[in-house]
């Protein structure tokens, strides 16, 4: 069980850290001359599926397996708690946020110059404010 945790935690640190790194880096990209945005284009393909996706990935299901604890039974088979329906939303909502973001990046190496770096600060705000709101669910558990 301990080891679900482990791996639960890990992928959710690579997962958020990339995200984190691409919607930043990405708001640079956009200003930046058309032979450096082929080479940016590159490294933000390869950090978006080879860091953030399976970090994404390992997350999730090592989530699933920790909400069943590997016996086929819910954890919260008498229905969840407050916290625990509002940090899933929020989950949810990051999950949301990567395909939307992965979509962007492809706009982006098809379009660098039509691109808007405000959509991509703003990814990079709403990623941060539901790390915060996920962190506050699981440990003060305010519902």
């Amino acid at each position: 069980m301990a080891w679900y945790l482990v791996f639960h935690i890990l992928g959710v640190i690579i997962w958020i850290g990339g995200l984190m790194d691409l919607t930043r880096l990405v708001g640079y990209h956009v200003k930046e001359e058309v032979f450096v945005q082929a080479r940016l284009s590159n490294m933000e393909f390869r950090m978006y599926w080879f860091v953030a996706t399976p970090g994404m990935v390992l997350a999730v299901v090592m989530g699933i397996f920790l909400f069943f604890k590997g016996g086929g039974v819910p954890v919260y088979f008498g229905g969840p708690s407050s916290w625990f329906i509002m940090k899933f939303l929020l989950a949810m909502g990051l999950i949301l946020i990567h395909f939307v973001f992965g979509r962007f990046l492809m706009d982006l190496k098809m379009q660098p110059r039509q691109m808007n770096p405000a959509r991509f600060k703003i990814l990079h705000g709403l990623t941060g404010l539901m790390v915060v709101g996920i962190i506050i669910m699981v440990f003060v558990k305010p519902f």
